[in-house]
């Protein structure tokens, strides 16, 4: 994010200046903004709808701020004169952008302290929420969509070649551990210079209802046949723009898939369809908020009687770096009311899940939307697998 894309943000604002605070570089915009510096001090950044952004750095940080002409820095020594320098900066502003949301709901907007959130108050200024222009943070550009395709392609051939790596398990054994499938579908993302943040999850029926368990080499269970065995599996391409793929698939191991199974996962993949058919029928009308698609997609697991079961919210942003979850609007009225907007050109998971006593799954695809229309990259599953078939 750079400063004329703020400025552009603001221009249709009621926000008369984006203010944020950052310490040891940790704000999601400070490396955008100031590459390559070394920052270890407080900073309060300033960018205006109209006139020149500003710096407030202690004077141990300023030799990093020189190259960046674009900004006037204002230098302080102690906390008294960065407080006075901050008032002085905010003269004449009477309505700031800050990374706050409604009751701190938004966690991955709500990045501004109390503290100084309080002390802007208390200089008379009425706050807005800056949560529209930190999502646009995970729009993508035309290097990063390569990327996604690229993800795509290759996650869902990690993904066949673990099938067929499963398929020849059971046709010489009765068993494999959770952890050798992981370490298998690891193997073949080194293999095709893909990295992850995190190991894939291969869970069996009763480790599947934890939506996050992960079997690692001291605590994993055996899969054997008869077993329903969910696999989330998400990676990028390991270059400077790789975006992430992130699937999740079920199978059986058996000839035949179990009606519980058979007809939960239908009731899944209806889900799926109901918020791309929800989006494609109203992005070319409107704009449309997270909260929104989680709706659609929640009450179709309710009608057919699993809504208890289904325990996270529906997707989650999607984007590259350290993280395969996004700083973008997430598909989320559970855990959160997530009222941003979903921008064009983003990526998100879309991911009903059904996490009973006894068994788990999930059904996982990707949706990127250029703002009229919404894609399943890859598409996704439409029935079990049934390995030994």
């Amino acid at each position: 994010m750079q400063c004329k894309d703020i400025v552009s943000f603001l221009s249709r604002s009621e926000a008369e200046l984006y203010l944020f605070a950052d310490y040891e570089m940790r704000h999601p915009f400070i490396n955008d903004l100031f590459p390559k510096a070394f920052l270890t001090r407080k900073v309060f950044v300033g960018i205006p709808k109209q006139g020149q952004p500003f710096v407030i750095a202690h004077s141990i940080d300023e030799p990093f701020l020189t190259p960046f002409k674009e900004f006037k820095v204002h230098v302080y020594h102690t906390w008294q004169e960065m407080d006075e320098l901050v008032e002085n900066c905010l003269y004449g502003y009477k309505k700031v952008m800050m990374d706050v949301s409604e009751k701190g709901l938004l966690m991955r907007v709500a990045l501004a302290d109390y503290g100084t959130v309080d002390f802007i108050k208390s200089l008379g200024k009425e706050i807005f929420s800056s949560k529209d222009l930190l999502s646009m943070g995970a729009i993508l550009d035309g290097g990063n969509i390569l990327s996604m395709n690229k993800a795509m392609e290759l996650n869902l051939k990690v993904r066949d070649e673990t099938i067929a790596f499963l398929r020849d398990v059971f046709s010489r054994l009765d068993s494999i551990s959770e952890y050798e499938v992981q370490q298998f579908i690891l193997s073949r993302y080194k293999a095709y210079d893909m990295v992850t943040d995190e190991p894939p999850i291969v869970a069996i029926a009763n480790n599947a209802n934890n939506p996050h368990y992960t079997p690692s080499q001291e605590v994993h269970s055996i899969i054997t046949k008869g077993d329903l065995l969910l696999v989330d599996m998400w990676a990028r391409p390991d270059e400077e723009k790789g975006i992430y793929s992130d699937i999740t698939w079920m199978s059986y191991v058996g000839t035949k898939v179990p009606e519980i199974y058979a007809k939960a996962f239908q009731t899944l993949r209806k889900a799926v369809d109901a918020g791309v058919n929800f989006l494609n029928g109203n992005l070319p009308n409107r704009k449309v908020q997270g909260f929104e698609v989680d709706q659609v997609v929640r009450r179709v697991v309710e009608k057919d009687g699993y809504g208890q079961w289904f325990t996270h919210r529906t997707g989650h942003s999607i984007y590259g770096g350290n993280s395969c979850h996004g700083p973008g609007t997430n598909i989320d009225d559970y855990e959160s009311h997530d009222d941003r907007y979903i921008y064009p050109n983003t990526l998100f998971s879309h991911e009903p899940g059904i996490y009973t006593p006894e068994w788990g799954m999930r059904l996982e695809t990707n949706v990127f939307t250029d703002g009229k229309t919404a894609t399943e990259v890859g598409g996704h599953q439409q029935e079990i697998f049934a390995l030994l078939s």
